[in-house]
């Protein structure tokens, strides 16, 4: 076999030090992969989880709850309408489509049927997300990443000034202070987080239609869904 010379390349240097999981809370830019509707197993609380991916190839898997199960908004629908605006998203199609997922029965990555917002699929969007720590099941200390803001990506612009049609982005730095004022919320004494079944009702079929399979990976609705700002209802389009 010819082997070929090995040129030293910086950039592909860099490119080593990236990816993994977001582990400080901060401003982040990069890409929806998925949004998925799913179903608190403990309480009937719906919102969505979201698989974000940075430009440098962090993820973080963030849980936006949005109504109680008798049907009462919750201060995550705002956050939802707000990541709509700055997504130039009109509406969430629930729609059934496989996600590789870890099954914690297996051990392993696997296809799950899963119900999907496929407008959100591939959006560049805009995160400040706020880092909580907390304690699994099993007494195991853990972070999760939490949603703060949108913004986006492009413009900077926030939801509010997309609304009101501003060219300007003034709100992003106000709400990232505000962020880096408390960017860690310590939940490890929350009895929430110390129930290993709380989990997602696993969805096929169409949405609202559950199957009997429940992912162990999520918890309960935690305290940090009424933080962060809030949101006018409305398109900025």
């Amino acid at each position: 076999m010819n082997y070929q010379t090995f040129n030293f390349n910086q950039d592909s240097a860099k490119q080593a030090d990236n990816g993994g999981r977001i582990e400080q809370a901060g401003k982040y830019i990069g890409v929806i992969k998925s949004m998925e509707f799913v179903t608190s197993r403990n309480t009937g609380t719906t919102g969505f989880e979201i698989n974000f991916e940075t430009d440098s190839k962090e993820s973080a898997t963030i849980s936006i709850w949005t109504q109680k199960n008798d049907g009462t908004p919750l201060s995550g629908s705002h956050k939802i309408n707000a990541l709509l605006a700055c997504a130039g998203v009109r509406a969430l199609t629930p729609t059934d489509q496989p996600l590789e997922k870890y099954d914690y029965d297996t051990k392993q990555r696997i296809n799950q049927r899963c119900v999907v917002a496929p407008e959100m699929t591939g959006k560049r969007i805009g995160l400040l997300l706020q880092r909580e720590n907390y304690k699994n099941g099993n007494g195991q200390s853990r972070h999760r990443m939490n949603f703060f803001a949108a913004f986006h990506a492009g413009s900077e612009l926030m939801a509010k000034e997309l609304i009101d049609k501003k060219t300007v982005p003034e709100a992003l730095p106000k709400a990232l202070e505000r962020l880096m004022q408390n960017p860690v919320t310590d939940n490890t004494s929350n009895s929430n987080n110390s129930n290993g079944q709380g989990g997602y009702q696993q969805q096929s079929n169409g949405y609202g239609q559950n199957n009997h399979h429940s992912q162990n990976n999520g918890f309960a609705e935690p305290a940090y869904m009424n933080q962060g700002p809030s949101y006018d209802d409305g398109y900025p389009f």
